[in-house]
């Protein structure tokens, strides 16, 4: 339950996402109550009532008003170049050498492609921010305004997912944009641990993924996995898991084994003792906060 009055007392990060709700998208309500859903057939996991493409868009706008850029910028540069560093070494072998094209959607000011750049690939973001790094070409704002004919190859889509109200349109879109022969990178937060996430609010992410819902949905837009997995966050100090897939284009499917996803999302929901203990060591102990119910499509 989320209340008008939270806003006298949330942090300014949280209060500026709260007058989104209760201002734009839910206006003159006093209160407003969410529930979790979980698709039956493959295990992806949203909220409902869920936020329409016109509110979201709505979203940006306020919070760009107010200075934010619509995701959390309080990770400190260290931590940021910690993380580049990590994908860096991760996509080296996929990034084939000084003359590749890389493009990092949503990717702010490129921060993530430098190690890229510092080698001589041509590294290009899509977003709102307008103010990239050196060595950083900002190619537009939003993936419609990329040149129809702009290929790429090796496609970045970091902490993307979780904020998009239909990102099944946006793959398809973004699959177009790869070179043939080429490799995208997606990774998403996994908030999904002894039931749904807890959120302080609920403007900045309403998808949640394992790393099986995101291959699925990466399958079904055109995408072949080639490798993938669950894993700490490369900055330690955020004690986040995170699932990572790289995949390239393989056209559409329609037969893709749904069922893991379903396992994968009711495993996390009831975990083991033993998954319990290591997830107390590596990653925070999401608390259940909310009521569950069941979809299918």
């Amino acid at each position: 339950m989320f209340r008008a009055s939270d806003l006298e007392r949330a942090d300014e990060y949280t209060r500026k996402r709260l007058r989104v709700l209760f201002e734009a998208w839910i206006p003159r309500a006093l209160e407003a109550e969410f529930a979790f859903v979980m698709c039956g057939d493959c295990g992806f996991v949203t909220f409902v009532p869920r936020p329409n493409e016109g509110e979201l868009r709505e979203k940006y706008r306020i919070l760009a008003e107010q200075g934010d850029p619509g995701y959390n910028a309080a990770a400190d540069d260290e931590g940021e170049d910690r993380r580049a560093r990590a994908l860096f070494r991760a996509l080296a072998p996929f990034a084939g050498g000084s003359r590749t094209r890389i493009l990092d959607y949503g990717g702010g000011n490129g921060r993530l492609l430098l190690p890229f750049a510092r080698r001589g690939c041509d590294c290009c973001v899509v977003d709102y921010n307008d103010s990239p790094l050196p060595g950083i070409r900002r190619l537009a704002s939003v993936l419609d305004e990329v040149p129809e004919g702009a290929r790429f190859d090796l496609i970045v889509c970091s902490h993307v997912l979780e904020h998009l109200g239909d990102p099944a349109s946006m793959l398809c879109r973004l699959g177009r944009h790869l070179q043939e022969g080429g490799f995208a990178y997606f990774e998403v937060p996994v908030e999904i641990w002894k039931g749904p996430p807890r959120m302080s609010e609920p403007v900045t992410h309403i998808n949640f993924f394992t790393e099986s819902t995101l291959r699925i949905l990466l399958e079904r837009c055109g995408f072949v996995a080639r490798r993938s997995g669950t894993s700490r966050h490369p900055d330690l100090r955020r004690r986040m898991a995170v699932a990572h897939v790289v995949a390239q284009r393989n056209g559409a499917s329609d037969s893709t084994d749904t069922g893991a996803g379903v396992e994968e999302t009711r495993r996390l929901m009831s975990p083991s003792w033993a998954a319990r203990l290591r997830r107390a060591f590596w990653y925070p102990d999401l608390i259940p906060g909310a009521v569950w119910r069941r979809m299918t499509r």
